[in-house]
Order: structure tokens, then sequence, then C-alpha cells
């Protein structure tokens, strides 16, 4: 299993391979100039794919954590509901 700080210090030939294997494709994000993020989850994390589609080259693999997913990719509403949902499972743990 990875951990974060190992998967962001990889060579990105590994990541990327690693990705391929084992991750799961979530969502496709464009962003400006030709650019856009990927994001996968793999392990107990997620991973951005940020590929320039003008240069049709991954540029890099950026492991990040569960709640770093949530802010960048949810509205507030769903985090606040997800984070609810949450707590209220760890209470009855």
């Amino acid at each position: 299993m990875w951990s974060i700080p190992y998967y962001n210090t990889s060579d990105l030939k590994l990541r990327a391979e690693e990705l391929w294997k084992k991750a799961d494709f979530i969502d496709y994000f464009p962003t400006t100039n030709g650019k856009s993020i990927g994001l996968y989850t793999l392990d107990t994390f997620y991973v951005e794919l940020y590929y320039d589609g003008f240069k049709e080259q991954i540029k890099e693999l950026k492991a990040i954590t569960v709640d770093e997913a949530l802010e960048k990719y949810l509205n507030s509403e769903d985090i606040n509901t997800l984070k609810l949902y949450r707590n209220a499972k760890k209470k009855k743990r």
C-alpha cells in the first residue's frame, strides 16, 4: 500500500504505472489553456493527474488526502453533508 509522501516522491513513471494498474477514475476537470485535471482514487487517497492537452502529455501526478479532494472538488454544501455523515459514523464506533 502506498502512502502520500512515498507516492509523491517516487519517479513519475512509477507513479503512472501504479495509477493505470490500480486506481479508479473519478472525474475529469477541464481548466484553462488546454490543460485539465483527472481525479483518481488509489489506496486510501486521491491522485490528481495534471494533463497538458496541447502538448499531449502528463505534467504531474499528485497524491492528496481525502479531505483535500473534498475541499477542492465538491461544493461547500456537499462537503458539509459528507463531514456530518463521517462524524456521525465515528461516534457510532
